[in-house]
């Protein structure tokens, strides 16, 4: 006699995450958050370019501050992923 299986079905996860909630559908409560960066990472990949000074001024004048990603990022995409991610001081 073949032993049943059990169907796992994905769960509906709130991921609350750059002070916004995310609706995320997943197995785990685990692999709802790695799921949600990993799409923003691709996303954040494809739209990502040099900003011009035009860019600057614009989101300076909304007081937009930088993230300083430096300790984890180096040229070439050599930089470990895990690193600490912080707003930039203003002086």
């Amino acid at each position: 006699m073949a032993k049943a299986t059990k169907q796992v079905l994905p769960k509906l996860y709130v991921v609350n995450f750059g002070e916004k909630e995310h609706l995320v559908r997943a197995y785990t409560q685990s692999g709802a958050a790695t799921g949600l960066v990993r799409s923003m990472m691709d996303a954040a990949r494809a739209n990502t370019r040099l900003a011009s000074q035009d860019d600057l001024f614009e989101m300076a004048g909304r007081g937009v501050k930088p993230i300083d990603v430096t300790a984890s990022d180096k040229e070439g995409g050599a930089g470990d992923s895990t690193g600490a991610v912080s707003e930039a001081r203003g002086g």
